[in-house]
């Protein structure tokens, strides 16, 4: 870890507390959530720094965005602004917010997590409505060649019919460390199965 080069942007006039941690140059050409994983293990033992792989591609942390659904006879700009002033009332901060066209909702990417948690207890309330933020759905993975493939708990088979295709897809012999099918992994919570394949999610969110 200590030879590793890091290269940081140019220095910014304000402290953000999302940042997104990648391999640069050569490393970046194959997959390594080895390197990653220790990275953000020591980054998570730091004081005041939470770090976890991220739950899908872009610059959008999909952990901290809502938005509310609205009744399409309302005035949704009307609504968004009384929204605004709640939430600064509260001190709930947010690094943007915009309103989806033709949905009749209001997104909003909140700067803490305990924001998203607290208005879900406690929600909105206008004109006699309770606003409930709505999450997007989303999967956090534990190591970053993980995935999960929901919706199989009805099937009596799943796990090996899963693991044959997988196995003549992706496996490999004994000597190759990407896809040696013994590294898959199997659980069971909320119907899913979960693997590790060569699957680049080679960014992590701190």
């Amino acid at each position: 870890m200590s030879s590793l080069p890091f290269r940081s942007p140019p220095q910014q006039t304000f402290s953000p507390l999302i940042l997104y941690v990648s391999l640069a140059g050569p490393l970046r050409q194959s997959h390594h959530p080895d390197i990653l994983e220790k990275i953000r293990q020591k980054l998570d033992l730091l004081e005041g720094i939470h770090a976890w792989w991220k739950v899908a591609p872009g610059r959008v942390d999909k952990t901290r965005q809502v938005y509310f659904q609205l009744d399409e006879t309302l005035n949704i700009s009307d609504i968004k602004g009384r929204i605004d002033r709640i939430l600064q009332r509260q001190d709930h901060h947010h690094k943007g917010s915009y309103i989806h066209s033709n949905s009749h909702r209001i997104f909003y990417h909140f700067l803490k997590p305990e924001s998203i948690s607290a208005l879900t207890h406690t929600p909105i309330f206008i004109d006699g409505q309770s606003y409930y933020p709505c999450r997007p759905r989303f999967i956090q993975p534990v190591y970053g060649l993980e995935i999960a493939i929901a919706g199989v708990g009805y099937l009596s088979q799943a796990r090996s019919v899963i693991d044959n295709y997988i196995e003549r897809t992706f496996g490999g012999d004994s000597s190759d460390p990407v896809k040696d099918p013994v590294r898959f992994q199997y659980s069971r919570p909320q119907n899913r199965q979960k693997y590790r394949l060569p699957i680049d999610h080679s960014n992590l969110t701190t």
